[in-house]
């Protein structure tokens, strides 16, 4: 038997004969039925009460089989279903830490709502009314953009797997988040907070709280800096891999956006550094507790980074956060005469587009300085202009005549004559 070539939509009348006579289905069930042959080859076919229906799906169909994108309309995958074929493959191109967080988020926010929805079915109102009440029961900002992130990449999935035309998630718009309020600290700061953190836990948080503010290392990367990790020669520290805390359990892990790098590190932290590695073996970290293991920073955070903000007594903001060290490392960069290629390269950013959308309010003078230049730039255009007037009048017959008669006319008529003034515009 020939197979069926996709397409010969069309639409059939079941409630008459093709000689237009009443057929025995006459006024039973639906009067439309749309039939058409589906990529695979396979006879489908769907009815309907009214004949501008049957002709608009049968308009959508034949436009669907034409592109290529056509999708079974009988198709009844579910949300949930979806879930479990993308949540496998999507975990191996994330981080743990990401893929961790982005279960906890589906369980909590978007399977009571979505698992057991049929996927093609779903219509962007309905996104956008999910939001919509989310926000009215109170939930974060961050917490909605994180759920509809989710949903947003399981049905991203269902569109690659042929099962929707479009993401209906695609475009819904989301609650603005707040802009998160960002700490730059003064080295005087630094110093006076690295100096408490010391006397709090001893000699290593207060290295590893300059090494935070003055090299831009994320917590993650500094805690898992390695012996082998730290060129002291050279002064760099080669940033190889991260600890995260996935599941209340860390483990070791790469660099935030998966590529290695090399950081400059200060001389004046060479000897702190250089205090901590002595006597350490190859592999062992840097930074790590009584145990040898690495430095949770919720721990660090309760029982060094609060007592020594307290301690500084009122020298750094109340609300500084270790994280704020990697913005005033961006800070003293940047006012040091760092561009913004170094910035980027010495924080880890994926590209310098990002750090400057970071930190663009690092460059408030930078308004001040196109003002300047532009002004220079109209100055030297007059000049060149007026220099041009000038030769041009020198080069002019007569003009030694017309240049007297400008004066003598501008000179006052009489004792009481008032002054006349020509001026040249």
């Amino acid at each position: 038997m020939a197979a069926r070539n996709p397409g010969n939509v069309e639409i059939q009348d079941r409630w008459t004969t093709r000689a237009g006579e009443p057929s025995t289905r006459h006024g039973v069930g639906k009067r439309w039925r749309v039939r058409w042959v589906d990529l695979e080859g396979a006879q489908r076919s769907k009815s309907y009460t009214r004949k501008v229906d049957a002709k608009k799906f049968a308009d959508e169909i034949s436009a669907q089989l034409t592109r290529g994108d056509y999708v079974d309309p009988h198709e009844r995958m579910t949300v949930g279903e979806l879930w479990r074929l993308w949540e496998p493959v999507h975990a191996t191109t994330v981080k743990p830490r990401t893929a961790y967080s982005r279960r906890s988020t589906w369980h909590v926010h978007v399977a009571p709502a979505w698992s057991s929805r049929v996927a093609s079915r779903i219509r962007k109102a309905h996104v956008t009314e999910w939001v919509a009440d989310m926000t009215r029961a109170g939930a974060s900002p961050a917490t909605v953009h994180q759920a509809a992130v989710v949903l947003r990449l399981v049905l991203g999935y269902g569109v690659d797997a042929g099962v929707l035309i479009v993401n209906p998630a695609s475009g819904v718009r989301l609650p603005r988040a707040a802009a998160s309020r960002r700490v730059y600290l003064a080295v005087s700061q630094v110093e006076q907070l690295s100096g408490a953190a010391g006397d709090v836990a001893g000699e290593w948080a207060r290295v590893l709280v300059r090494l935070l503010a003055y090299t831009g290392l994320r917590w993650g990367e500094a805690t898992g800096l390695r012996v082998e990790d730290v060129d002291l020669a050279r002064r760099r520290l080669a940033v190889v891999q991260a600890i995260e805390v996935v599941g209340g359990k860390m483990i070791i892990g790469t660099p935030k956006t998966h590529e290695q790098r090399a950081v400059p590190l200060p001389g004046a932290l060479v000897e702190d550094v250089a205090s901590l590695l002595r006597g350490r073996e190859s592999g062992a970290l840097v930074f790590a507790s009584g145990r040898g293991t690495p430095v949770s920073a919720s721990n660090f955070r309760q029982r060094v980074w609060q007592p020594a903000v307290e301690d500084v007594d009122g020298l750094v903001p109340e609300d500084v956060r270790i994280h704020d060290l990697r913005h005033t490392a961006a800070s003293l960069a940047i006012s040091a005469g760092a561009n913004v290629k170094a910035v980027q390269a010495m924080l880890g950013h994926a590209s310098a587009v990002m750090t400057l959308d970071t930190y663009a309010d690092l460059f408030p003078d930078d308004l001040d300085a196109v003002g300047v230049a532009m002004d220079m730039l109209i100055v030297e255009s007059r000049r060149v202009e007026l220099s041009r007037w000038w030769a041009s009048m020198v080069a002019t017959p007569g003009w030694v005549a017309g240049a007297m008669w400008l004066w003598l006319a501008s000179r006052p008529r009489g004792g009481g004559g008032r002054r006349r003034h020509l001026r040249a515009v």
